[in-house]
C-alpha cells in the first residue's frame, strides 16, 4: 500500500509553488522525549498538534529505540530541525517511525520527497503520508 501511494505521488508530477513548513519556523515547543532531546529530534505530541489536513514524509520505520537514534543521527545534518518519531504497536512488538516535516498539501510532501538527500535513503525508500493517518497510529499505542 505504501509504495503505491508512492507511485502514485510521483505520477501527480509535484509541480509546486508553495514552500515546506519548517519545524524549527512553526513551533517551538521544548521537545521532552530522551530520543528528541538528544538529537533535535519533535515527538509525537508535535505531530498530534498539527493540522488534520496535512501531510508528512514518513522515511523508516524500525524495531528499536537504538536504530531510529542511529539514524537520527545520520540524518540530521540533512534535515536539521525537521524530523519527528513516534512509535506504534504492530502484532507482538513496537515499531518506531521517523518522519519528515509537516507540508500543507501531499504535493509539498512530494516535492520533499524528491528532493531528499539523506546518506543511504532514496525517495523510493519513503512514502507520502497523512497527517490523518500517523495521528492514529500515535493515539493507537502509548508514547514516552
Amino acid at each position: 500500500m505504501a509504495r503505491l501511494l508512492v507511485g502514485f505521488m510521483t505520477t501527480l508530477g509535484c509541480l509546486l509553488t508553495a514552500p515546506l513548513l519548517s519545524w524549527a519556523e512553526n513551533n517551538v515547543d521544548i521537545v521532552s522525549s530522551p530520543l528528541a532531546q538528544r538529537s533535535a529530534v519533535r515527538d509525537a505530541q508535535w505531530l498530534i498538534r498539527q493540522p488534520d489536513s496535512g501531510y508528512t514524509l514518513q522515511l523508516v520505520t524500525v524495531s528499536s529505540r537504538g536504530q531510529l537514534q542511529d539514524f537520527a543521527y545520520r540524518a540530521a545534518p540533512q534535515v536539521a530541525g525537521t524530523l519527528a518519531s513516534f512509535r506504534y504497536q504492530k502484532q507482538n512488538g513496537l515499531l518506531y517511525v521517523m518522519v519528515l516535516g509537516a507540508f500543507a498539501t501531499a504535493e509539498e510532501a512530494c516535492q520533499a520527497q524528491r528532493a531528499l538527500q539523506i546518506h543511504g535513503l532514496t525517495a523510493e525508500d519513503t512514502w507520502v503520508r497523512s497527517l490523518t493517518d500517523v495521528k492514529r497510529s500515535i493515539r493507537s499505542t502509548l508514547q514516552d
